[in-house]
């Protein structure tokens, strides 16, 4: 049978059609022009509708507006807003309408963006031709899955151009006379020829300066040093030369780290309740910095940020003795977590979802994390492709990582264990000696052996078999009946144990290897499996051996300053069940079970601290998480992934891990398993007495001495010889083994020698699976699970690894056919360098983002960067010395007219600087810019002059002055920061205490640089530096017009403060001498009132020439990190603090009292006393110089009810004890004093704080926090703390500081006779009439000195914050 064709498919018809074209059948004019018509709807029509029409308006399940597309009918049909398609008239034609966007309500593709002009125009000709359309009827419902399977839409989405291969575009002639006179750099001939093409002009170059400027700036993030300006301008240093001085300096790398954070959203916190913080989060800062100076390629810099922990030739940095490939991986964990979720999966699902996020944005350009509930809606992205990544992702764990290289270890780690094996040689020796002696003991009944014995009840002391039978000695009946009752309840410890493994869910000896390779965990000597007999020395004090261990895996036994983490594999809890661990441990190491990798601590999420330094179960109930995956987590105190504890000497051991029924109880008490070789023994003769007892006893401690010594140990020989030492049996400390007492104090020194751990966030390789497609994106509805590998339409092959698959994946981001890293990276160093990218949507090179402006031109560039060696300051370099880059900010009218974005690059584009570089610009134009680099953060909204790339970025207290310049938030990938103009900005630049500080320093700087010179002399060199040109004659009238009236209008000022200051003196004498003589006379009276130290008013109080009992309760102070009583003060070095035990009262309204002399006036931010919650999250505090140098403070939480009091500045506080004082009213204003007077001016910001009831608890030496914390602390001394339960009066706080009665001013008036009383009120309005006025002439005096006040001006000019 022979089909017509229109019966074939659609391929089919165009196949045939082809051919018969080809063979001369269809040679005929109608044929041919039929086939024109197929072909055009064939590739310009039908994928267009089939992509973007299909799913919603098809024949078969879905016909939305009753309009099916998907055949030729259906697309003419008429719906109740007109013809979809009118062959020949696309101006009636309801789909032309719909796709350009001319019908609000109705813009299609529906919630995407609207089609490319190239496609509406083949829609329009479509039509306008007549509409040839060959489907005759409705496809199947097979048919027409076939045609919107996501195969399909994936080999149609994969022609978008980011997916399409790299090009290698000729560098093209832009065709004008002379044209290499403008210039024959590849960058400025593409450029050149797009704007000739769009008949525009060039700008001419920029002036030095200005170039100078913009090159400082973009390549360090600071302005030019005035010899760099006057170099540049001279002629001495060429333009190139000044690239390369900024490329090769230390400011460089720290531009492109502040660059790079903005990617990986780097922050120091966590985020929600409680802001945890990632400890060490600022060693991945510093490692950045190192990266980029060093120039290590971005193909290397990226494998490293995938899985530079698991690179086989990782970069050795031998200087500072750390691995740093293996840094990289730490921007994994600088998610945010939310606070104890009772969803675990959910929680994982959101941070795997943002780690997803920032990996696809930041190195791919892609929105991959839109299609975890379904396939991407526009782009070529599975829902699989999430899950794959999901995968790999997920089957690592949250990890603190040492990246120090343990090579450099090896010699002092084998100076060690040979130290440790003479150690142990004469121990062997000195204990078979005393052996010898103990036998003697037995024999003889010694009389203190006898009486130890007595003690021994419990299985594990070494004489425990003594005490029991001793009481049965000839009474042979009841000495046999007593020795089968032991080795029967020996036997049945043993059984019930052996039978507890086999029934128990989960069960692991760590003692054998086989078990332990199931585990997952790192530490130097510590991830393997060690036999009986492992021996701890102790680090200090007079003891030799810590412990001698029975078989399992162990930290700390060469230096308990070494980390240890030990994981188990993940398993679900299918019912009610426990897990118990038997374990040891000390120096502040801790246990916990994770529930879907969760890292923090909450109500269900409890961390234990192992502190029990004998072996013990360590219990978790896990009935809360029945149906969730956990796993177990050992660590030492400094390497728990996120809830760190401050010790350098931490240790902890495992033995074996049973995970049971809840319902079963406790694992089996084991307690004689030290007697095995005795009571297990068929074959041993029982003892027949004491004498043979004791025989048998030391036979058993030698033979474990021996076997100990020969490392041939069981593990109840190692359980027995420990036992000797935990019970004094053996000789264990220096003096009683002079033998080897000098090898001790080796060991001890040469441990000194270690490297210490750099310990960094990142992730561990754990038990790895295939995820599991979750329904709609919800974790409750698992599918398939889906084989972990890279994205399809690049490459669909599944890893094949036991590992996650990190190291395929930094491979996969760097494989030829991937035309996306190398796109996206050099974008990025384009935006970077001229404040716009070639594709503008930097994060997104998706449909929803925007096309290339220069498609050549950014193929060009990403082909150089890979022949490059993926060089970044190569490519920066290639950049900056081109014309393009060094082209006039100047705009043409017509460029003004025709291109107002510059798409074409017909000038550069000025920019406001960003937020850090106008923090930096002030502090190095002013001379106070601290070069410091790496390390610790500082604290946000501190007066700190180091860079602000240092800036500690706490997730809920971000730096208010970089965020109010739109610093991001770190929450996501931020390719391309805001650039906003609002009002908070300027009156930051206006008011900000720190900006006002630094104008008048460098008022005062250049003051003491140039003592002789004029004020305009002086005002010409610091707008010269500031801006980066001089001054031109009107700029400098104006700066000196300004100077002179700020000078007149202070001298002005200060002439009638002077006045009013007189009166007001004259006033408060007049005052004074009708009130005083009463008061004088109240005082004198038997009926003084209470002194304002009374208890009345005090909750607690600490005098510490007493102690640090609270003098009214009796609660002890609890004294930390160092803190000391000595001489009748609270010594506070810097590091130490105190805490009380919670408060008992409710409290709102409050006074906080101290009396306090401080270790020196440099200290900024410590607190004096603070009354704190018990996270130490809400706090109310009295802080010296948090915000300016010197000065007394409320401090408070994110600083809610904290403002400058203005006081003066602290003089006498290191030589002299002060008196603090502050109060904080119910109404929310806060009052300061010092020595019994007010401190500056009130302030109220917001409500009281209020702290509940056995919720909060005093703190003292620290701002606020439960362990020491860089830039809270405070050093000196403290004499005397209160809390009062009310707000003082201002006679109330001076009375406390005299130590005298109490008369107020108002007890004093009601004495006086009604004309005085008539004058005091007079005398008293004219005293706050006149304060008044003061206040008033405070305000409008200028703040800063004449040449401050310039100084400030010129930092508020718009050129010194914008580059041009």
């Amino acid at each position: 049978m022979v089909l017509p064709i229109c019966f074939l498919s659609p391929r089919t018809t165009v196949s045939l059609i082809s051919f018969f074209c080809l063979t001369g059948f269809l040679s005929v004019p109608g044929l041919a022009k039929q086939q024109s018509e197929s072909d055009f709807f064939e590739s310009r029509i039908r994928p267009v509708l089939v992509e973007h029409c299909y799913e919603c308006h098809n024949s078969s399940n879905q016909a939305e507006a009753e309009l099916a597309v998907d055949w030729r009918q259906g697309i003419r049909t008429e719906t109740e807003h007109g013809t979809s398609v009118v062959p020949g008239d696309s101006g009636e034609s309801l789909l032309l309408k719909v796709i350009k966007h001319e019908v609000e309500g109705l813009e299609m593709p529906e919630g995407g963006v609207k089609l490319e002009p190239s496609v509406i125009a083949d829609f329009e000709k479509w039509i306008n031709e007549g509409a040839f359309d060959p489907r005759n009827e409705p496809p199947s419902p097979e048919e027409l899955e076939n045609a919107t399977s996501w195969d399909a839409t994936l080999e149609a989405r994969k022609k978008w151009w980011s997916f399409q291969p790299i090009s290698n575009p000729e560098v093209l002639n832009p065709g004008v006379p002379n044209s290499n006179d403008w210039s024959d750099h590849p960058v400025d001939r593409f450029v050149y020829a797009q704007a000739k093409a769009n008949q525009l002009a060039v700008s001419p170059p920029a002036e030095d300066s200005v170039l100078t400027r913009r090159i400082t700036f973009a390549l360090t993030g600071l302005p030019p040093s005035p010899e760099q300006l006057s170099s540049v301008t001279s002629g001495e240093l060429t333009i190139e030369a000044l690239v390369d001085q900024c490329l090769d300096s230390d400011q460089y790398g720290e531009r492109f780290a502040r660059h790079w954070m903005d990617l990986v959203r780097y922050a120091d916190s966590h985020g929600s309740e409680g802001d945890p913080s990632i400890p060490n989060a600022y060693q991945y800062r510093d490692y950045l910095i190192r990266a980029f100076n060093q120039d290590v390629p971005y193909r290397d810099l990226i494998r490293e940020h995938i899985a530079g922990d698991l690179l086989p030739k990782p970069r050795l940095n031998d200087e500072l003795g750390i691995n740093e490939s293996a840094i990289g991986p730490a921007h994994w964990r600088l998610c945010f977590h939310g606070f104890a979720p009772t969803d675990a999966l959910d929680e994982k699902v959101r941070f795997t979802d943002d780690q997803i996020n920032v990996f696809g944005k930041a190195f791919l350009g892609l929105t991959i994390s839109c299609a975890r509930c379904h396939d991407h809606k526009f782009d070529a992205i599975s829902q699989a492709d999430y899950y794959a990544l999901f995968g790999v992702l997920g089957s690592t764990r949250p990890a603190m990582r040492d990246v120090a290289i343990d090579s450099l270890r090896l010699n002092t780690k084998s100076k060690l264990a040979e130290t440790k094996e003479k150690i142990k040689s004469g121990l062997v020796v000195a204990w078979q000696e005393q052996v010898n002696q103990l036998r003697q003991q037995f024999r003889g009944q010694d009389k203190a052996l006898k009486n130890a014995a007595k003690e021994a009840s419990t299985p594990t002391h070494v004489l425990f078999l003594w005490n029991q039978m001793q009481r049965h000695e000839g009474e042979q009946k009841g000495w046999q009946a007593n020795w089968g009752k032991l080795k029967r309840q020996w036997l049945k410890q043993k059984t019930d144990r052996d039978k507890e493994r086999r029934d128990a869910s989960h069960y692991w000896d760590l003692a054998n290897a086989d078990d332990l390779d199931k585990w997952f965990g790192e530490g130097f000597d510590f991830f393997q499996s060690r036999g009986p007999g492992q021996m701890k020395i102790a680090s200090a004090g007079p003891g030799v051996v810590s412990s001698i261990y029975p078989g399992g895996v162990f930290s700390g036994l060469l230096s308990d300053r070494l980390p240890g983490v030990l994981g188990s594999p993940r398993f679900t809890v299918d019912e009610k069940m426990t897990a118990w661990v038997r374990c040891v441990g000390g120096g502040q190491a801790t246990a916990r079970y994770v529930v879907q990798n969760y890292p923090r601590s909450g109500t269900v999420y409890p961390i234990n601290e192992l502190k029990n330094k004998n072996w013990h179960w360590q219990r978790f109930n896990l009935d809360y998480w029945q149906g969730d995956q956990v796993h177990l987590e050992l660590a030492t105190a400094k390497d728990a992934p996120l809830q760190v504890r401050n010790s350098d000497r931490s240790w902890l051991g495992v033995r074996d891990i049973v995970v049971r029924k809840t319902a079963t109880g406790s694992p089996v008490d084991y307690s004689m398993e030290q007697w095995e070789s005795i009571l297990g023994s068929d074959q041993a003769i029982s003892p027949k007495s004491l004498a043979d007892l004791g025989d048998r006893l030391c036979d058993e401690y030698e033979l474990a001495i021996q076997a100990w010594a020969a490392d041939e140990m069981s593990d109840s020989q190692a359980l027995l010889l420990d036992a000797l030492l935990r019970d004094g049996m053996l000789p264990n400390t220096s003096r009683e083994l002079p033998s080897v007492r000098g090898l001790v104090s080796q060991y001890r020194e040469i441990e000194k020698e270690l490297n210490p751990p750099v310990r960094v966030p990142g992730v561990q390789e754990a038990d790895s699976f295939d995820q599991a497609l979750m329904e709609r994106g919800d974790h409750r509805r698992l599918k398939e699970p889906v084989p972990r590998r890279f994205l399809e339409a690049i490459d669909s092959t599944p890893y094949q690894t036991e590992l996650s698959g990190r190291m395929q994946l930094a491979d996969d981001l760097f494989r030829i056919d991937n035309p996306l890293t190398s796109r996206v990276i050099v974008n990025r160093i384009w935006l970077y360098l001229f404040g716009n990218g070639l594709v503008v949507t930097p994060d997104n090179f998706g449909r929803l983002g925007a096309k290339p402006t220069h498609p050549e031109l950014l193929d060009f560039l990403a082909n150089r960067m890979i022949e490059q060696e993926w060089s970044i300051k190569k490519m920066v370099r290639f950049l900056v010395l081109s014309k393009t880059w060094q082209q006039s900010s100047e705009v043409s009218p017509e460029s003004a007219r025709v291109d107002p974005e510059n798409r074409w690059i017909t000038h550069y584009n000025a920019k406001r600087l960003d937020a850090e570089s106008i923090r930096d610009a002030m502090m190095a134009t002013t001379g106070q810019l601290d070069s410091k680099m790496y390390g610790p953060s500082f604290s946000p909204n501190s007066s700190s002059k180091r860079r602000a790339v240092y800036v500690r970025s706490q997730r809920n207290n971000l730096d208010k002055f970089l965020a109010v310049f739109d610093s991001p938030v770190p929450f996501a990938t931020t390719g391309k920061r805001n650039a906003t103009n609002v009002p908070a900005q300027s009156l930051t630049m206006m008011n900000s205490p720190f900006v006002l500080g630094l104008a008048k320093d460098w008022a005062n700087s250049t003051k003491t640089e140039f003592p002789q010179a004029s004020n305009q002399e002086k005002i010409e060199w610091m707008f010269q530096k500031g801006l980066g040109r001089p001054a031109k004659p009107q700029e400098l009238k104006m700066l000196m017009d300004y100077l002179e009236s700020t000078r007149n209008l202070a001298e002005n000022n200060q002439r009638r403060v002077d006045e009013l200051l007189k009166r007001r003196e004259q006033f408060t004498a007049s005052l004074n001498s009708i009130i005083e003589p009463v008061r004088k006379q109240l005082l004198e009276a038997a009926g003084a009132k209470k002194v304002a130290s009374d208890s009345s008013s005090v909750l607690y109080r600490w005098d510490f020439s007493k102690g640090v009992k609270d003098l009214l309760s009796g609660s002890q102070l609890n004294l930390k990190s160092g803190a000391k009583i000595e001489d009748g003060a609270l010594v506070l070095n810097g590091q130490s603090f105190a805490l009380s035990e919670p408060i008992a009262e409710r409290i709102k309204e409050k006074t906080l009292e101290a009396w306090v002399q401080l270790d020196g006036l440099g200290q900024k931010g410590g607190g004096v006393v603070t009354l704190q919650d018990l996270d130490g999250n809400q706090f109310d505090s009295i802080v010296l110089a948090e915000l300016s140098d010197r000065q007394w403070l409320a401090g408070s939480n994110n600083h809610r009810r904290t403002l400058p009091f203005d006081g003066p500045r602290e003089e006498s506080g290191s030589v002299e004890p002060v008196h603090l004082a502050i109060t904080f009213a119910a109404d929310g204003t806060i009052v300061g004093y010092r020595n019994g007077v007010p401190y500056g001016h009130p302030i109220k910001k917001s409500g009281a704080a209020v702290f509940d009831a056995n919720r909060s608890r005093i703190a003292i030496g620290i701002r606020h926090g439960n362990q020491t914390s860089q830039g809270r602390m405070l050093r000196g001394k403290v004499f005397d703390v209160r809390l009062h339960k009310r707000a003082l009066s201002e006679d109330e706080i001076a009375a406390s500081f005299a130590g005298q009665p109490v008369v107020s001013q108002a007890d004093a008036i009601a004495q006086l006779t009604e004309e005085d009383k008539d004058q005091v009120s007079l005398l008293k309005k004219s005293i706050e009439q006149t304060s008044t006025e003061l206040q008033g002439l405070k305000e409008t005096t200028p703040s800063l000195e004449p040449l401050a006040r310039v100084a400030h001006a010129i930092f508020n000019l718009k050129e010194f914050i914008y580059v041009r």
